[in-house]
């Protein structure tokens, strides 16, 4: 019996180190694995970044990951910054790429709620492409190009940088979400264009919900959205409120002249707008406004609108 116990314990030991030089060095991704960016902030230990690479699905085990940097001798020599890492890579190569980080490789961070110009002036003083080149480039992917931390190399062209922002937003609006939109008669088109407006409009998740539902009542009802910022779009600016002459411009934008939604995204929004453009909050709000802190007051009717107006905005 305890022979059989001793082989048992030999023969599980033996089956945990295969398993364990499996995922160091023979494990390879999915074909179809995305790949994420990784974070190591300056200060962070082996067990943090082990632990953090379990929870980003980039490794399976993060006790045989901290072994293994052990083992290897590596724990001192991990790298603070961002690294481009595909979940299931070896962890041979995970920890050779966080420990010899690529010096011809830079660190871009594009913010929800960029339009495609504000991403191409950022790119530029980055001295990574020209601006008008961007913009020319990149124009008709105004809303697709998701806002994140990407390692680029300090070489690319602009078509590789829009490839790499479109891969993102691929990556992060994926089948699931995009059964859910046709489950729901709307299009991607149609969820994008709301969650740019939504994102220019309000800042707090709970309040991107909301909003979500008023726009959704108004566009049921076939009245027109009247959100500022579709006029700033036009016009470039970043009004809280915007004047009677610009409300006045004929443009396709102008959801105070025209109803229903604009012909295009007005922003590059993140997943947080999309999520409240596709599962909007239930609400009997018909109007809202906010004031210059950010804070969102609602209304269901045109004369709670207009007393909210002179109550936070007039005086």
């Amino acid at each position: 019996m305890r022979k059989a116990i001793f082989f048992l314990i030999i023969f599980a030991i033996a089956a945990y180190s295969l398993y364990a030089l499996f995922l160091m060095y023979l494990i390879q991704p999915k074909i179809d694995s995305a790949s994420q960016i990784f974070t190591v902030e300056q200060g962070d230990v082996a067990n943090e970044i082990a632990l953090r690479l379990a929870e980003q699905g980039i490794i399976k085990n993060k006790f045989i990951f901290n072994a293994f940097v052990l083992i290897s001798k590596k724990q001192n020599k991990l790298q603070a910054g961002a690294f481009e890492l595909i979940p299931g890579m070896s962890y041979g190569k995970i920890l050779y790429t966080l420990a010899n980080p690529i010096s011809n490789e830079k660190t871009i961070t594009i913010l929800e709620g960029w339009t495609v110009r504000e991403i191409g002036e950022y790119l530029e003083k980055q001295g990574l492409v020209d601006a008008k080149e961007w913009n020319a480039l990149a124009d008709g992917s105004e809303g697709y190009l998701f806002p994140d931390t990407y390692r680029v190399f300090a070489d690319s062209t602009a078509q590789d940088i829009e490839n790499k922002l479109l891969a993102g937003f691929d990556a992060r609006v994926d089948e699931s979400l995009r059964a859910k939109i046709l489950s729901q008669g709307k299009t991607l088109e149609d969820i994008v264009i709301l969650a740019s407006i939504i994102e220019r409009e309000v800042r707090a998740p709970e309040d991107r919900k909301i909003v979500s539902g008023i726009f959704w009542n108004r566009l049921n009802l076939g009245m027109a959205l009247q959100a500022d910022s579709t006029v700033n779009y036009i016009t470039g600016k970043n009004d809280p409120s915007i004047t009677l002459i610009d409300r006045d411009i004929d443009s396709p934008y102008n959801t105070y002249k025209y109803k229903g939604l604009p012909p295009g995204p007005i922003c590059n929004p993140g997943l947080d707008s999309i999520l409240s453009a596709i599962e909007p909050a239930e609400t009997d709000y018909m109007y809202f406004l906010t004031d210059q802190e950010g804070k969102v007051y609602y209304a269901k009717t045109f004369d709670g609108h207009i007393l909210n107006k002179q109550k936070y905005l007039d005086n």
